[in-house]
């Protein structure tokens, strides 16, 4: 399972290599995606979803997805949540390319 820490309150990008299921990196040209963060591992609903970001591509034959949290979104209860990254190409398709634990560290300097 991936994993991704932060320190609550950082707003640097994360940026996550996205891989095809045959383990080659993915060339993102004309894809967009979406890393949604939530309280709950397999949620039913979106009632206990902490937010959403959309991915900007540096450079999409890199097959790195680019994702920065706000002021707001990065200041959360230190804890474990999850995420998961969906994928769309450019004929619609859709692919859950990553899920994993995302974890807030409490900081020290506020």
């Amino acid at each position: 399972m991936t994993e991704i820490t932060r320190y609550r309150g950082d707003t640097n990008p994360d940026d996550v290599l996205i891989l095809q299921p045959s383990g080659a990196v993915a060339d993102l040209t004309g894809y967009t995606a979406v890393m949604t963060i939530n309280k709950r591992e397999n949620p039913a609903d979106n009632t206990d979803r902490l937010y959403q970001i959309n991915a900007t591509f540096p450079l999409p034959s890199s097959g790195i997805a680019r994702f920065s949290p706000s002021t707001m979104q990065a200041d959360q209860v230190p804890g474990v949540y999850y995420f998961d990254i969906q994928l769309t190409d450019g004929t619609g398709v859709v692919r859950t390319a990553v899920k994993g634990k995302y974890v807030y560290v409490q900081d020290i300097t506020k």
